[in-house]
C-alpha cells in the first residue's frame, strides 16, 4: 500500500485522511477488473467511483436497478444503513389449513427487508403455542417480496389464519454460512449416502443377518442403508408396539342391551400372571381403566412355550354384534370361527 496526502470529505462535511492506495482485483458478475483504489476508514464495505465506471465504460441503468459493464448486465441492490438484520414476517392472505396437514403459504416482511441475501426463517413460539401449529425453518431470499412459509396442522380440526398474522421472523443470515445438499455427504456418480457412519441398530441386527443368504454384497449394502434411514418404524422390542389416534373404530351393537358376564375368579396360581399383563398393557397404552356397562372375563391360554396368553372371552358378545357382510379369510386348522375372534399367529 502506497500513502497519499488527500483528504477524504464525508457526508456530513467532515474530512479524514485516506489510510493510502492500492492496486486491487474487484470481482464483478464473471469478470476480474484492476483497479488503483484508496482505502479509507469508512463503514461501508467499498465505494465504486466515477473514475472506475469511466474506465470500464460502465452504464448505470437506475431505472432498472443494473449495472452494465463491457456487455454484462449485473443486478444492483438498494441497502439502507438503518436497515434492521431481523424482521417479523406476516401471512399475506386469509388461509384455511387443513386438519392433519401440511400447506406452504405467503408471508411478508413489516419491513423495507434486506435485499440480495438469504434469510433464515424462524416460527414465532407464541403463534405456536396459541395456534397449536408448527412453524418449518427454512431458507429463503426475500428480494423475491414473497416469503414462503411452510406450515403443519396436526390437529384434528382445520385452522383459520388470518392475513396480517405475525407467525415466524426472517434472520439475516451470509451466503458462506449456508452449506447446500450438493456439499452434504457428496459422493462420486451423484449418489448420496445420507448414511454414512451411521451404525445399524441392534435390533435390526437379527432382520439383517436373516437377509444375507439371498443378497450380493452390493444389495446387501443398500438394505443396510435402507434399514438404518427407516429404523424408526421398526419395533425396539416386544413392548414397543406404537400409538396412533388418527383413527377410531367402532363397534355397531344396534339397539341391544350391553352384555355383562358374570365375573369367572382365575386360580390363585394364574392371579400373578393375570395382573402382570393387565399392568403390562396398561403401560403400553393398550388399555386404559373403565366404566363401561359391558363386560368380559379373562381367559389364560397356555402357549408352547410355558408362558400364558392374556385372552378375552367374547363369545358371549357375539349375539350384540351386527351380521358382517364381509367374510374374512380362514386359515390353519380351524374349523369355527367367530367374528370377533383375535388370532395371534406367533405366541
Amino acid at each position: 500500500m502506497n500513502p497519499v496526502n488527500i483528504n477524504l470529505i464525508t457526508a456530513t462535511g467532515d474530512s479524514a485522511p485516506f489510510i493510502g492506495q492500492i492496486d486491487v482485483e474487484i470481482c464483478l458478475g464473471n469478470h476480474i477488473y484492476h483497479h488503483n483504489v484508496l482505502v479509507a476508514d469508512i463503514s461501508n464495505e467499498g465505494i465504486i467511483g466515477m473514475d472506475f465506471l469511466v474506465t470500464h465504460d460502465c452504464d448505470v441503468l437506475l431505472s432498472q436497478n443494473k449495472l452494465k459493464i463491457k456487455g454484462e448486465i449485473i443486478q444492483c441492490y438498494h441497502y439502507a444503513s438503518s436497515a434492521k438484520s431481523c424482521y417479523r414476517v406476516a401471512i399475506q392472505e386469509t388461509v384455511d389449513v387443513p386438519a392433519n396437514s401440511e400447506m406452504i403459504v405467503s408471508g411478508e416482511a413489516d419491513g423495507p427487508i434486506f435485499r440480495g441475501l438469504a434469510g433464515l426463517i424462524e416460527p414465532n413460539e407464541k403463534f405456536m403455542e396459541k395456534n397449536g401449529l408448527l412453524v418449518a425453518r427454512s431458507i429463503v431470499h426475500p428480494e423475491m417480496y414473497n416469503i414462503p412459509l411452510r406450515i403443519i396442522n396436526l390437529n384434528k380440526e382445520p385452522c383459520t389464519l388470518y392475513k396480517g398474522t405475525i407467525i415466524a421472523t426472517c434472520n439475516k443470515v451470509d451466503e458462506e454460512d449456508i452449506q447446500t445438499s450438493e456439499f452434504v455427504n457428496s459422493v462420486a456418480g451423484g449418489q448420496t449416502k445420507v448414511n454414512k457412519g451411521r451404525q445399524l441398530p441392534d435390533y435390526l441386527h437379527e432382520v439383517f443377518e436373516s437377509c444375507q443368504a439371498n443378497l450380493d454384497k452390493d444389495q446387501s449394502e443398500k438394505f443396510r442403508d435402507l434399514l438404518i434411514e427407516y429404523s424408526s418404524i421398526f419395533s425396539k422390542s416386544s413392548e414397543d408396539i406404537g400409538l396412533t389416534d388418527l383413527v377410531e373404530h367402532t363397534i355397531n351393537t344396534g339397539n341391544h342391551p350391553p352384555v355383562r358376564q358374570r365375573p369367572r375368579r382365575i386360580t390363585l396360581a394364574r392371579m400373578k400372571d393375570a395382573e402382570a399383563e393387565i399392568q403390562k398393557m396398561v403401560k403400553q397404552d393398550i388399555i386404559e381403566p373403565s366404566t363401561s356397562p359391558w363386560n368380559s372375563n379373562i381367559v389364560l391360554v397356555k402357549k408352547s412355550d410355558g408362558s400364558w396368553r392374556f385372552c378375552i372371552d367374547f363369545r358371549a358378545k357375539h349375539i350384540a354384534l351386527a351380521r358382517s357382510k364381509q367374510n374374512g379369510k380362514t386359515n390353519g386348522r380351524g374349523t369355527v370361527f367367530g367374528i370377533m375372534d383375535q388370532v395371534t399367529q406367533k405366541g
